[in-house]
């Protein structure tokens, strides 16, 4: 019986060692990410390693981390809501950016906005209801 136990502990001190080398090389990752607003609140950002992501839908309020290329970006809002809708395009330190829709009511509008440089941006929606943010 204790040399099952030494075999189990073998086992589990390789598979602890494992997961801290996937941690460690980073494909195993959890990363929050906080911006102050400018009334000095908190808020979290969703992180993804699928920055590049064209197609979001949520539900609600959301702040979520984009990567938009330097250039003309073409961008599709929809809202399926009834309330109010807003939509800010943030500098990653929480500095606007643009505000891409600010409407009452469920809608779909296309645009083209101009994007200084190729970096990471906050897309921030303050709404109750469904939405689905779309770039090209």
């Amino acid at each position: 019986m204790f040399e099952k136990n030494d075999i189990f502990f073998k086992y589990l001190g390789g598979l602890v060692l494992i997961v801290g080398l996937l941690i460690l090389s980073g494909i195993i990752s959890y990363r929050h990410t906080f911006t102050t607003t400018n009334d000095g609140t908190k808020k979290e950002i969703v992180n993804s390693r699928e920055t590049s992501t064209s197609n979001y839908k949520f539900t609600g309020d959301k702040d979520q981390q984009i990567y938009l290329n330097v250039g003309i970006t073409k961008v599709n809002i929809t809202y399926s809501g009834s309330g109010d809708f807003t939509a800010d395009l943030l500098n990653r330190d929480g500095s606007p950016l643009f505000n891409l829709e600010q409407k009452t009511g469920a809608f779909e509008d296309e645009q083209s906005i101009q994007i200084p440089e190729s970096n990471t941006f906050i897309l921030s929606v303050r709404c109750k209801g469904d939405w689905s943010f779309t770039r090209e």
